[in-house]
């Protein structure tokens, strides 16, 4: 049918020209398209160019008080009182099973591998078929219509469904029809044609084999597995993190500890001098020097409390509980003691255990397998471009579209083709394959010297546990002889023969030998931790596993608003099965916990 209503050559002239206009117009209508209109992202240039000063003053909770005064206040108070709040204990199976259900990180590690498995859905859907419609209508010629006042119009429709092949090629059945209007547009004779298809291209070199057209899909599987391995090293890192977190929250606990009982001993020792002053058995020095040792503990409580403090938020970060936010004032409190066991273990051992069970080393197998298809694909595109195409199809012409499909098979076409492209040269073809190898012999060496260091890290680790065991004796040893020197001292100065200063100086060895024993300690379990982990494994007498998104899950993160917090996002399950400490061997050599000091 004819859709427009003018009957004169220059009717449908002016049409056209003013379709031209348009589109002249519509191209040069860019003025202002970039321009940033969103009030809500644009940015002062005055924040991103000038550096502001930290603003104290704003920041303060009670009034800034100059160094003056503070020591004169100090000095007024005597010797404050320390006291410590109700505390919350934590086991290190509590930080455990904490780190794995809401350490952020992890939960955002946990989204790889779901984004990798929509990508290999992605890579294997490009197999599916495909439905396909389309109408073109050919207006006739302006210069036809000049010349001989006649004009050709014709509707061409058509619809049908691609199939790619895993070959290359694809298949194509499709119906087309056309309807051709001729002569006026007052008076048109309609004519329709119609028709059946099907058709065939096929590469015969160059993008050609089932290998090179499903080689995406087998790296977007590799690529998940690199995905899973990321994800089960992202856990074992978190874990690990937290396992140190946790022993290193204890020394610093234990080592206030430590400091607070050598100022209770220092107050003991100082009211020991003031009952042998009144009794007139010393001189009143001994109460000055006594009091003096009391305020050099203070330091000590100071830095170790700081060090408490912020050891404590680490762990609290780790852990992401909602009832012990980092920014909190809860203490916590260890509930899990040390468990030094005598280890002699086989570096060698745990070195090969450690190269086959690494993530890092199963990622760079897989890369390997990645970079050994993109070498191949590299080579087929060095190959020179052959298309085989075939088509065939039934046609029939009728006053009407349904005579025309009753008159198929009246007329039949059928056509065969063959076209090649071969490149002058084909340096650029050349050029990706030595990138390709290149590439791979890159990661191979990256294997190589990964394999080396994960041995360093075992042999480094296997050191370090004998090196810690054998400090925890000597700082044992040392911790008993130094209690028994204390004991000494406050006996000579019971009897006159020693000063406070000396009972303090003996008080000072027995808290710095305790501290170094904790530090011992604390250092053998992260000396075991630092082992499992270059091992790829944890501590603990069972298995973790976890769980990827599920398809709900997935689903609800689609629908998440734009200023979702990371408290919406669905958590993933992450199922622990251990927390047990490391099982001890048979008949072992054990050293029990160190008593409270």
């Amino acid at each position: 049918m004819n859709e427009f209503p003018m009957t004169s050559v220059d009717g449908r002239m002016f049409v056209r020209a003013a379709t031209l206009l348009c589109l002249c117009a519509a191209t040069g209508c860019t003025q202002g398209l970039f321009d940033d209109n969103n009030a809500q992202w644009r940015v002062p240039d005055e924040k991103l160019q000038e550096i502001e000063r930290l603003n104290v003053d704003a920041a303060l909770r009670a009034p800034s008080e100059t160094l003056e005064d503070a020591t004169k206040k100090a000095v007024e108070e005597a010797v404050p009182k320390v006291e410590r709040t109700e505390e919350v204990a934590i086991a290190l199976s509590d930080v455990r099973s904490a780190v794995l259900k809401n350490n952020l990180d992890l939960r955002t590690q946990l989204i790889s591998p779901a984004i990798s498995q929509a990508a290999l859905a992605q890579e294997e859907a490009k197999f599916q078929s495909v439905f396909f419609a389309n109408w073109d209508r050919n207006d006739g010629n302006v210069l036809s219509d000049v010349a001989d006042g006649n004009n050709i119009d014709q509707d061409q429709f058509n619809a049908g469904v691609n199939i790619p092949l895993a070959t290359g090629g694809a298949i194509t059945f499709s119906v087309p029809f056309s309807q051709a209007a001729s002569g006026s547009f007052l008076t048109p004779d309609e004519d329709w044609q119609s028709g059946i298809s099907a058709s065939m291209s096929q590469p015969l070199l160059r993008n050609a084999g089932v290998d090179v057209n499903t080689a995406s899909i087998r790296v977007a599987r590799w690529q998940g597995q690199i995905a899973d391995a990321r994800t089960k090293l992202e856990a074992i890192r978190i874990i690990a993190a937290g396992d140190r977190a946790y022993w290193n929250f204890y020394a610093a606990h234990r080592e206030l500890d430590v400091r607070r009982k050598q100022y209770e001993v220092a107050l003991e020792q100082l009211e020991r001098a003031k009952r042998r002053v009144l009794g007139g058995n010393v001189a009143a020095i001994e109460v000055i020097r006594a009091e003096s040792g009391v305020g050099s503990t203070l330091q000590n409580i100071i830095l170790a409390d700081a060090t408490l403090r912020i050891r404590q938020r680490e762990l609290k970060r780790l852990m992401a509980r909602e009832d012990l936010p980092v920014a909190g004032s809860t203490p916590l409190k260890p509930a899990s003691e040390p468990n030094p066991v005598g280890l002699k273990l086989d570096a060698g051992v745990l070195a090969a255990k450690a190269i086959a069970g690494r993530m890092e080393m199963l990622e760079l197998e897989l890369q390997l397998a990645v970079d050994l298809t993109n070498i191949d694909l590299a080579r087929n595109q060095e190959l020179p471009l052959f298309m085989l195409d075939y088509g065939y199809s039934v046609q029939g012409q009728g006053s009407s579209l349904g005579d025309s499909y009753s008159q198929l098979g009246n007329a039949d076409q059928f056509n065969v083709g063959l076209s090649a492209e071969i490149s002058l040269g084909n340096d650029a073809a050349k050029a990706a394959v030595s990138q390709a190898i290149l590439t791979r012999v890159q990661r191979l060496a990256t294997r190589d010297a990964r394999r080396q260091g994960i041995e360093q890290e075992i042999y480094d680790a296997v050191d370090t546990i004998e090196q810690s065991w054998q400090a925890i004796l000597a700082a044992r040893l040392e911790t008993v002889l130094a209690a028994r020197t204390l004991q000494a001292e406050e006996r000579q100065f019971d009897v006159g023969l020693r000063t406070s200063t000396d009972v303090l100086e003996a008080v000072a060895k027995l808290a710095d030998a305790q501290g170094r024993e904790v530090r011992a300690l604390t250092a053998y379990e992260t000396a075991l931790v630092d082992a499992a982990y270059a091992t790829g494994t944890v501590l603990g007498s069972a298995k973790i596993r976890w769980e990827a998104f599920s398809e709900k899950e997935l689903e609800a993160l689609e629908h998440l608003p734009s200023d979702a917090t990371g408290a919406a996002v669905p958590k993933s399950g992450f199922v622990e099965i251990l927390s047990a400490p490391i099982v001890p061997p048979a008949t072992p050599e054990v050293i029990p916990p160190p008593a409270s000091p």
